[in-house]
């Protein structure tokens, strides 16, 4: 009902804003109660007196999708016989198909002759009685089919086209209003209205003949036994349905994100810009090189959405899909003051944040991180990505919402996440450059983000050498040995270091594959090094193994925890930017 009731708020404002009707490029237009969209096919034209002037075939591609009028049953309906008031498919026009001919030509009549008719209205019937269609469209240079969408462009009113005329869409709004006087309770505005007898169905795309509502009452799983009728169960306005069903799609088709065929929305009902909770909150245009400054950016970044919001502001969450052709479900929903849903996005952000390369310190966005996880590894031409098939998607978009759950409530971040992100650096060397540092990225930010929940330990951004942490010292060790054996690389050698062809044994058991590097790096590699260099790869070495001594940890070669990349990522990066530093200097 929530949904629902905030569905009507936004159409409502949207109304006010004056987008009802309107076309905007690249956008799928909010269409007035009583009407729907679809794509065209075929344009007929013809003036105020029903004479045929043209026909042309359109480019749905490029020409998007239009408004045109409906009722109850025919925006219902599937395999049976139920016409639209004006434009239709294009047996319904043919003399050639009566029993579809008729019921359409009946029901353009009976608004003709009433009295919220329009010239537009008249000019149609008019040339329909003529039964010159087929003839006319004898004309188009492509083949065409009885399935083909038919709108009307008609000269001497103000707005030629059909799908544009405001003053036919009022027209039609009131006409069906007029038709029927019943009243009866709407649950959702408390208003005593006309009831619905069909909702819209098609309110998200790719899920066409899927429902929110379903009308089916009598059979399987209904009111009976319950309630003497289905309206006792539910009633809803026929114009709160046609406000709430159009205001849905509106948002689906221009505001959501879809992931395997789930779509992913999130509204101010009162028509403010929101922050999208599956993007980061920040996105700075310079690199943020601290932590300090990062925070500073993200307190700023808040100040400037909460300052937009009215205290009344809501941000409404709402994820769509469908588990059978027919029912639309609503996996997900939250609604929230638009102020706490943007610091809980800021405080995501400042607890899963980490360095991005050159762009400086970020936090993932949440669908790279589940592509990541779950993704196929692709790579071509030394560029990497990771792919998503249809089965891959079915698990990425369930777990995308358990992480925009866990950002939006600031439930505790899953470990399973983090297990998988782990494996998968274990074997960094199967990765392409530009995969291993977005691999790195993600993965070092969702652990920070898992201790920073479960453990309330905030782990630092720079490098600490004193720290008394076992698996974090030997990810330094591992960054050191990797250094040593590329420094006395030609080049940019493609050849993978001992110490990253053994990653997966070093995880397991990191002494004996330590023990196993730095054997092959005094035999085969420091030879090559200069005496400086060498001294300091031995010293720093040497420091680390004198750390590893005093903790005293029992099972000196147990497996290392995630925390093992961590001090990697961390000394690699305090290696590179030294090295950055002597180069500028010299």
């Amino acid at each position: 009902m929530a949904l629902l009731q905030r569905a009507i708020e936004t159409y409502d404002t949207l109304d006010t804003l004056g987008f009802v009707g309107v076309y905007e490029a690249d956008k799928t237009p909010l269409a007035p109660i009583a009407h729907w969209l679809t794509a065209p096919n075929i344009d007929i034209t013809i003036d105020l007196e029903g004479n045929f002037l043209s026909v042309n075939q359109v480019d749905t591609k490029t020409k998007g999708k239009f408004i045109f009028p409906v009722t109850e049953s025919s925006l219902g309906r599937t395999s049976g016989i139920s016409p639209h008031p004006l434009c239709d498919q294009l047996d319904y026009f043919l003399d050639s198909c009566p029993k579809k001919r008729q019921p359409y030509m009946d029901q353009l009549f009976a608004w003709e002759q009433s009295s919220y008719t329009h010239p537009i209205i008249q000019a149609v019937y008019k040339y329909l009685q003529k039964n010159t269609i087929e003839q006319d469209l004898l004309s188009l240079t492509k083949k065409y089919t009885g399935k083909d969408m038919v709108r009307w462009i008609v000269y001497g009113v103000d707005e030629p086209c059909c799908w544009k005329n405001h003053e036919l869409f009022e027209s039609y709004i009131h006409y069906i209003q007029s038709e029927k006087t019943e009243k009866s309770l709407c649950m959702l505005t408390g208003d005593l209205s006309r009831p619905a007898e069909q909702h819209s169905k098609g309110i998200v795309a790719m899920h066409g003949n899927a429902k929110l509502i379903s009308a089916n009452d009598t059979s399987n799983y209904t009111f009976r036994g319950r309630f003497k009728s289905g309206d006792e169960a539910l009633s809803i306005s026929y114009l709160a349905s046609q406000k709430a069903h159009n205001a849905i799609k509106y948002l689906t088709d221009n505001h959501s994100i879809n992931i395997g065929k789930r779509f992913f929305v999130c509204w101010n009902p009162q028509g403010d810009e929101v922050p999208q909770p599956s993007l980061p909150f920040l996105t700075p245009s310079e690199p943020i090189l601290t932590m300090t400054d990062y925070s500073n950016a993200l307190s700023k970044k808040l100040f400037g959405w909460t300052n937009t919001f009215d205290f009344s502001s809501i941000a409404v969450v709402a994820v769509f899909d469908a588990a059978t052709n027919g029912r639309l479900s609503v996996t997900y929903y939250s609604e929230l003051q638009a102020t706490d849903f943007a610091e809980r996005l800021c405080y995501w952000d400042e607890t899963c944040a980490w360095w991005n390369g050159r762009y400086g310190i970020q936090s993932p966005a949440l669908r790279k991180m589940a592509q990541i996880v779950f993704g196929t590894y692709r790579e071509r031409d030394n560029m990497g990505w990771f792919e998503c098939d249809d089965n891959v998607l079915k698990v990425l978009k369930q777990q995308l919402q358990r992480l925009l759950v866990c950002r939006i409530e600031k439930a505790l971040f899953p470990y399973d996440i983090v297990q998988a992100l782990v494996f998968r650096c274990e074997r960094l060397y199967l990765y392409s450059r530009n995969i291993r540092e977005d691999l790195l990225f993600v993965t070092c930010a969702a652990i920070r983000k898992y201790y920073y929940d479960h453990k309330k330990e905030v782990i630092q951004l720079s490098l600490d050498p004193e720290k008394k942490d076992r698996s974090y010292q030997y990810g330094r060790l591992l960054a050191l040995m990797e250094k040593a054996e590329r420094d006395t690389y030609d080049g940019d050698e493609g050849r993978e270091p001992n110490a990253m062809r053994l990653l997966p044994i070093f995880t397991q058991r990191p002494l004996y594959a330590t023990k196993s590097i730095i054997e092959q790096l005094k035999k085969a590699y420091f030879p090559q090094l200069r005496p400086p260099l060498r001294i300091w790869y031995d010293r720093q070495i040497g420091e680390i193994f004198t750390i590893l001594d005093s903790l005293n940890t029992p099972g000196y070669d147990a497996p290392l925890n995630e925390q093992y990349l961590i001090g990697y990522y961390l000394q690699k990066q305090n290696m590179y930017t030294k090295k950055n530093k002597e180069v500028e200097e010299e």
